[in-house]
């Protein structure tokens, strides 16, 4: 499967994405968070839809095309599985974090995203991610144009 076709990288080295730009590390991890949580509870088995290959796309901003395609890879496998496709997104997540990939550096990114603040489940229910929000069935009434991170997140109480 070719997951680079039609992407364009938004920032960071395509290669080696943020790593070593002296970025905040924290804000990445809260990154590849969000995009696992989507990817993972949205159930997507391809990168074919827009908001999956948005979130392919953050992956390789913030880890490098190589380390993005063996993640991505290993979640949509699981979407895959049946016993997969029939739980609700945030159960989905949740064992998820629990399932090993046969790529070593795929399982320490998994367990230091797992470490994260209080864990994957509570980031994706938490997250003021709108695609998040409407995995979850939240009626989301978005900020008129112009509208802003702080207006997101007073909207959600975060």
């Amino acid at each position: 499967m070719d997951m680079t076709s039609k992407l364009v990288v938004m920032g960071g080295d395509p290669v080696k994405g943020l790593a070593g730009k002296g970025g905040n590390s924290l804000n990445n991890a809260g990154d590849i968070r969000d995009n696992i949580g989507v990817l993972v509870g949205g159930g997507y088995t391809n990168l074919s839809d827009d908001t999956a290959r948005a979130n392919f796309n953050g992956l390789v901003r913030t880890l490098g095309l190589k380390k993005a395609q063996d993640l991505t890879t290993h979640i949509l496998r699981q979407n895959q599985r049946p016993e997969f496709q029939s739980l609700k997104p945030v159960d989905r997540i949740s064992r998820f974090y629990d399932i090993q990939s046969p790529h070593v550096p795929t399982n320490e990114i998994l367990q230091n995203i797992k470490s994260l603040g209080t864990g994957p489940r509570a980031g994706y229910t938490d997250s003021i991610s709108l695609d998040s929000q409407q995995q979850q069935g939240n009626n989301v009434q978005t900020p008129a144009y112009g509208g802003s991170l702080a207006a997101l997140k007073q909207y959600f109480g975060k």
